[in-house]
């Protein structure tokens, strides 16, 4: 998979997972709430990868970039730790062997979203711009 794809998978799975318990729950608990008892709660949450890269090259499609003679080349993850603010969450394997290894932490804001913001038809038009292949 590659390390886009796989960052995109990971934060949407666990916004959606988010999204599901808070309302599945909604009797019981509050998971991640806009308000609580009239004041607005917007705790950010930390989502952190642990992730072993490779270098692969062939003809495959959805690149990110391009080596001599046509030949293409991609990122892709070998290996990865997902933490939400400190907790491990999920863990991906793979047999290859991993020459690179980068963390990085994602910020996220469970109580907020980007349902009437306008700025988010310009990103998309930019992915696409980057990544033709890339829906929304």
């Amino acid at each position: 998979m590659r390390l886009d794809q796989f960052i995109d998978t990971a934060l949407t799975e666990i916004a959606l997972g988010v999204s599901k318990a808070k309302v599945r729950s909604k009797d019981l608990v509050a998971i991640a709430p806009a308000k609580l008892n009239g004041q607005m709660m917007h705790t950010e949450s930390q989502i952190s990868f642990d992730v072993s890269l490779r270098v692969a090259s062939g003809d495959e499609t959805g690149t990110s970039g391009a080596a001599k003679g046509g030949a293409k080349m991609r990122i892709v993850v070998a290996d990865a730790d997902v933490s939400v603010d400190g907790q491990r969450s999920t863990k991906t394997t793979s047999n290859e062997e991993a020459s690179h290894r980068i963390t990085f932490s994602v910020p996220m804001v469970l109580t907020a979203h980007h349902r009437a913001d306008q700025s988010m038809v310009e990103e998309e038009a930019v992915i696409k711009s980057l990544d033709p292949d890339w829906t929304s």
